[in-house]
């Protein structure tokens, strides 16, 4: 990992996700004729399985059937409930903010809270652009090492 990327995460590298983050690793996709890069992608709207619909409905012209089947494929690979648990996810990260304010600091209890605070903010700002292998391994430790991360923290 670049140095350049350590100075901008300012976080113990024990709250890192992945080692491969960094500009220099190789894509897995070839994006060469659409218009989203890691700057850009922040500009696309999030969270809802519908937006994923919307848009393979709108590249291949599906009809009310097709987008039936993306619905379930989406129902099926667990992306509709991931997409609930990232809202529920910011829901917990706001309760542990209130209940740090609300406990005494330099206690041990505010420093677990502080310390589960700063894991879920890494978690929370980890850059959008996120490239899984294009073949589906059976080992997740695998899986891990061939994801690719590319971008800045938000």
């Amino acid at each position: 990992m670049s140095e350049a990327y350590d100075r901008q995460l300012r976080r113990p590298r024990r709250f890192y996700l992945d080692e491969t983050v960094g500009p220099e690793v190789p894509g897995h996709y070839d994006f060469s004729d659409v218009d989203i890069d890691p700057a850009t992608i922040w500009q696309c709207r999030q969270n809802h399985p519908e937006l994923i619909v919307s848009d393979l409905a709108k590249a291949f012209d599906l009809d009310e059937e097709g987008k039936n089947v993306v619905r379930l494929s989406l129902l099926r690979r667990g992306c509709a409930k991931w997409l609930y648990c990232r809202r529920q996810f910011i829901q917990l990260k706001h309760e542990v903010k209130a209940l740090m304010k609300e406990a005494e600091i330099g206690s041990d209890r505010f420093e677990l809270l502080q310390e589960l605070n700063e894991k879920m903010q890494h978690i929370a700002k980890t850059p959008r652009w996120v490239e899984w292998p294009t073949k589906v391994h059976s080992c997740r430790k695998r899986d891990q090492e061939n994801v690719i991360i590319r971008g800045k923290m938000c």
